[in-house]
């Protein structure tokens, strides 16, 4: 289980990296909550912005784009040719979330819940929303390894370990 602080670290340190770009909070929740209700159905950046405030398409790739920087969600290319696969950059492409603790934790914030802790840690406890299935087992990137990647420079050495997480990895992939 992940105690809250654990949870609070994580919030800022991916909502900081929006920050720092000067990305706004208020579209970033309007993007955040599209892609949740989106999550494997195909999409283009026009999409998003008809649906939401943001207006342009390409602030709204632009928002998509820093999520999957900062391993929040990843972009699933399609490609013209099996022969010779290549990103089909302008073809409508599918979103999956990469880690099911930053995602509810993002969605929950996102989403303006009162306590997000308490939802996205509820969400964690639903088989249906933790991963995906794969010979019969659920796979997440580790996420001390994501805190690793997203963590600024400035702040001084990324934690080798998360205090308040049980169980975390130290692969590429861990099973839940």
């Amino acid at each position: 289980m992940v105690r809250a602080e654990t949870y609070q670290m994580y919030r800022e340190a991916i909502i900081g990296e929006f920050t720092r770009a000067k990305y706004r909070e208020g579209y970033l929740r309007e993007v955040i909550n599209w892609i949740a209700g989106h999550l494997g159905q195909e999409f283009d950046s026009r999409g998003i912005a008809a649906d939401t405030d943001i207006g342009s398409k390409d602030t709204a790739r632009h928002y998509v784009e820093h999520l999957a920087e900062t391993y929040v969600v990843d972009i699933a290319y399609r490609t013209n040719s099996l022969d010779h696969p290549a990103p089909a950059f302008r073809a409508p492409k599918k979103v999956h979330a990469i880690d099911p603790l930053v995602f509810h934790l993002i969605r929950s914030w996102a989403g303006g819940d009162p306590d997000p802790w308490v939802m996205a840690s509820g969400m964690l406890q639903r088989p249906d929303e933790v991963g995906w299935h794969a010979d019969g087992r659920v796979y997440a990137i580790p996420t001390a390894e994501l805190l690793a990647c997203i963590h600024a420079p400035s702040l001084g050495p990324a934690p080798q370990s998360l205090p308040g997480v049980s169980g975390a990895g130290s692969g590429s992939a861990s099973q839940l």
